[in-house]
């Protein structure tokens, strides 16, 4: 029933335990030691450890980017600090121009722990064209058991035709179904049911469903939580706003 947050840029490295209405358990944050907050865009949860990225890459021409991986406070309310285990620096495979000509697919706004892998999702935009979206996402995976001085991602899967950029992702308790946000242009959230083998978990969906809506404000963060005893969706904006979605509200999409 905790939520773990954390600011944005321009701030100092802290998390923030969050009650699911909202409620801020931490008000003072929890000072992530010897920590850079450059870019911080997504956050993961693994077993018994939180993964805080260092992946907003708005030029796409970063050569600084990684992964903080730290054991998850078991008591937040009396944490003043937390030691990170390490700093993971991370590469794409396909990135060769810093920035790309090309096309500007290597920023991340969304990650989520599954198997003992954290898999990461790409905003893309076109080349040198910072504000305008594109629908489709990218995912990568890294695997946690290895993690080195330097990791390079494994891609394994992309997605088109989402209506959105991606800014935020998860997956259910029970491994069954990922969540993938959709902040603008068309605010959405996606449902993709876990594929029985590999994790091409968007190509090999066997089952596919979204919810459309308005007014949510900046939207860059969704996690599945308990809600009086229900699993459901929870956002929160980063005009502080918190939103909880049940997932009988969401629409099959035919192939």
């Amino acid at each position: 029933g905790v939520l773990w947050a954390h600011n944005d840029s321009g701030n100092e490295p802290q998390l923030f335990a969050l009650s699911v209405d909202g409620k801020v358990l931490t008000p003072k944050g929890i000072n992530v030691e010897g920590a850079t907050l450059k870019d911080w865009e997504a956050g993961a949860r693994g077993e018994n450890d939180l993964y805080v990225t260092e992946l907003g890459n708005n030029l796409n021409a970063s050569k600084s980017l990684g992964v903080y991986k730290l054991a998850e406070p078991t008591d937040p309310a009396q944490a003043a600090s937390v030691k990170p285990e390490g700093f993971y620096p991370i590469t794409y495979p396909d990135q060769t121009g810093f920035p790309p000509t090309d096309r500007w697919e290597f920023d991340c706004e969304a990650a989520f722990c599954w198997n003992n892998k954290l898999y990461v999702l790409t905003k893309n935009r076109p080349a040198f064209r910072m504000f305008v979206q594109r629908d489709t996402s990218n995912l990568y995976s890294l695997n946690l058991g290895t993690l080195k001085e330097k990791n390079v991602l494994t891609r394994v899967d992309e997605v088109a035709h989402l209506g959105g950029w991606v800014t935020g992702a998860d997956i259910s308790s029970d491994g069954n179904w990922i969540v993938v946000l959709c902040e603008s242009p068309v605010q959405s959230l996606w449902l993709f049911k876990r594929p029985e083998e590999g994790d091409r978990f968007f190509s090999d969906s066997p089952e596919v469903r979204r919810f459309i809506f308005q007014k949510g404000g900046q939207l860059e963060s969704v996690a599945f939580a308990p809600v009086k005893g229900k699993e459901m969706l929870v956002m929160v904006n980063e005009e502080r706003e918190v939103f909880h979605i049940s997932l009988d509200r969401f629409q099959k999409v035919e192939p």
